[in-house]
């Protein structure tokens, strides 16, 4: 279950906020996650459950945002939101569609105290 892992990771990334800027305390955390990003929401609330006892993070609300993804149509030039890997374009029905976003996981916000 690599959502343990990703937890770890935002862990580590709120430990260093707060030596810069100087909190003791995590309410909530704002996660922005893309569509098409393997990552299942349930299962990385249940590891940050978890992962997070002990920490400045323990009993934190772990917020997710699903972000749509985003490609590139080469026919039409036209950027249009994706559903999947591998898709013709929405627009134009094309198979030249580049995928330039929707797999990433980033920390959007920090509730701290």
């Amino acid at each position: 279950m690599h959502e343990l892992a990703l937890c770890l990771g935002i862990l580590t990334t709120i430990e260093k906020q707060a030596e810069q800027h100087g909190f003791s305390q995590v309410r909530t955390v704002r996660l922005n996650i893309g569509m098409l990003a393997p990552v299942a929401s349930e299962a990385l609330r249940n590891c940050f459950e978890i992962a997070s006892q002990g920490t400045m993070a323990a009993g934190a609300v772990l917020a997710i945002e699903r972000i749509p993804a985003r490609g590139w149509c080469a026919t039409c030039a036209t950027p249009v939101t994706v559903q999947d890997y591998f898709e013709a374009c929405p627009r134009c029905g094309r198979p030249e569609l580049i995928t330039t976003g929707g797999d990433e996981l980033s920390i959007a916000e920090l509730e701290v105290d």
